[in-house]
């Protein structure tokens, strides 16, 4: 609890398996954007979630949060950063799972799923709010194969959500899902790109 003001990037050690680690309070990223390398929990009976960031992220103009390491990282609260949001091939799972986990960008941002990424969206707590002014949402590849046979770059978990903001595909044939019965998600903005588009899951997908 309280504040922490960062003065480098943020390791979750394999050392901690099987448990999760929990950040709370508050995370100023304190000048700069930051990395968040989340090594992945591989024990028997481990955590879904490696890292659970509880804490509300804030930062100055154009400071963000990269992902890295394939472990499962979750924004579970509101943040007020304004920088992008960036992952490197092979950083795992980076769930949301709060709606305005995506922070407050007061200037044109964007969001980076490399190849073998996964942005999961989980409607727990309300649908996910993508701020208009992340300007391009990048999708590459079929999502983190450790999440399982129905997985995605950009997965719906649960709930209903819609992504308005323009989506550009990159690299490798891009696959979207939503996985349950009932849910949905919505792509209203242009999708650019001419990797194949590949959905699956229970769940519906509406590209509108």
């Amino acid at each position: 609890t309280g504040s922490l003001k960062l003065g480098g990037n943020v390791t979750y050690s394999a050392l901690n398996d099987p448990d999760k680690a929990t950040l709370l309070g508050t995370l100023d990223l304190n000048g700069g954007t930051r990395s968040f390398t989340v090594n992945n929990s591989v024990a028997p009976g481990a955590a879904d979630v490696d890292l659970d960031v509880a804490a509300m992220i804030v930062g100055g103009a154009g400071f963000g949060v990269t992902k890295a390491g394939a472990g499962v990282m979750k924004l579970s609260v509101s943040n007020a950063f304004d920088g992008p949001v960036a992952t490197s091939d092979g950083s795992g799972t980076l769930v949301l799972s709060h709606p305005n986990a995506l922070g407050s960008p007061t200037a044109g941002r964007t969001i980076g799923i490399a190849n073998t990424v996964t942005l999961a969206l989980d409607g727990s707590s309300g649908s996910i709010i993508f701020p208009a002014l992340y300007t391009n949402l990048f999708l590459n590849g079929a999502g983190d194969s450790l999440v399982g046979p129905v997985r995605g770059a950009l997965a719906n978990w649960s709930g209903s959500h819609t992504v308005p903001n323009k989506v550009t595909l990159t690299g490798n044939s891009v696959y979207l899902a939503s996985l349950h019965a009932g849910d949905k998600l919505t792509l209203s903005g242009n999708i650019d790109g001419t990797q194949d588009l590949t959905v699956n899951g229970d769940g519906d997908t509406e590209l509108s």
